[in-house]
């Protein structure tokens, strides 16, 4: 099976996550799962979100770490939007916190 992660093939046989596969091209992606004093279930934070296009057309803001990555998908974890999708996830993170 082959997917895309910021244009480059991503070729893969078993089940990944997004974000395992992005770790695995040198693509990082921010996360805070395992910030343990956060004391949430991984994907809750959505620190990692990016855009996703899948194969069927369809496009979604996805949390890259519970995410399966598809044959036929197409990631995007750079773009400007996504980072500042990211950045406002953090900020309403702490926005709850002094």
């Amino acid at each position: 099976m082959r997917a895309y992660i910021n244009n480059k093939p991503f070729d893969f046989d078993q089940e990944i996550t997004i974000l395992e596969a992005a770790r695995q091209m040198g693509f990082f992606i921010p996360t805070l799962c395992a910030f343990k004093p956060l004391c949430h279930t991984p994907g809750t934070c959505a620190v990692c979100i990016v855009r996703v296009k899948r194969a069927a057309g369809q496009e979604l803001t996805l949390t890259s770490c519970k995410t399966p990555l598809e044959d036929g998908m197409e990631v995007d974890t750079i773009s400007s939007q996504v980072k500042k999708m990211q950045r406002t996830q953090v900020a309403l993170i702490f926005a709850d916190h002094d």
